[in-house]
């Protein structure tokens, strides 16, 4: 009858064991998306308080949502581009665009 006790009462113990791993599986994943999401959502700030911040001074930014591709989007773009090269080449920049983001590659 001992050896009984003993026996039940280590299967309730690996069953609880199992319902524990599970749980904690369960909140690690829900902290990750969480850590996710909150990067993420930084991220996207940092991008928006940049952008205001380098064209703070000068003519808005007019960004073309229908633009799928990324590639089209940065130097290639005339007025993101003159946003991400550096102060000094601006006069180059707007001397000539196409050359500029030519030797920049």
């Amino acid at each position: 009858m001992v050896i009984n006790r003993v026996c039940t009462a280590h299967i309730h113990c690996d069953t609880a064991h199992i319902h524990c791993e599970a749980m904690t599986h369960a909140y690690v994943t829900q902290m990750q998306d969480g850590c996710n999401a909150a990067r993420s959502n930084a991220i996207k700030c940092i991008k928006e308080h940049t952008i205001s911040y380098l064209a703070s001074g000068r003519t808005p930014i007019k960004v073309n949502p229908q633009v799928k591709h990324k590639v089209l989007r940065g130097l290639t773009d005339r007025d993101i581009g003159c946003l991400l090269i550096p102060a000094e080449d601006l006069e180059d920049w707007d001397a000539d665009h196409d050359a500029y983001v030519y030797r920049s590659r």
